[in-house]
């Protein structure tokens, strides 16, 4: 108790079990069988999706919606009250419908 570690990247992943190789953030390749306009159409009912100005207020589902406000806290440490949906955020709510509990981080 009352311990302070500091950790990069690399140990968290460790920590977790996650790769440690290859890229990890932006420049992710997204997997072949995802697409971002559709997969914000299943969860919104809009049919045009614009990372800019659209709302995590529009997903319909309340799970989605509290996962991505965490993720937009947590992971990509966004306090922004904006509450507009990245590209990013919606990647990572795509691999949690999925089931899948690791990203592709491979070059």
């Amino acid at each position: 108790m009352n311990t302070q570690d500091n950790l990069n990247i690399m140990r968290v992943n460790q920590a977790f079990g996650w790769p440690i190789n290859g890229t990890i953030g932006p420049k992710d390749r997204p997997p072949r069988n995802y697409c971002a306009g559709e997969f914000w159409r299943k969860i919104t009912g809009l049919f045009d999706c614009n990372p800019k100005t659209d709302k995590a207020t529009v997903i319909i589902h309340p799970t989605f919606r509290m996962s991505q406000r965490t993720i937009a806290n947590t992971t990509f440490v966004r306090g922004d009250s904006s509450g507009v949906v990245s590209t990013r955020e919606l990647h990572f709510l795509w691999h949690l419908s999925e089931g899948s509990t690791t990203l592709d981080v491979g070059a």
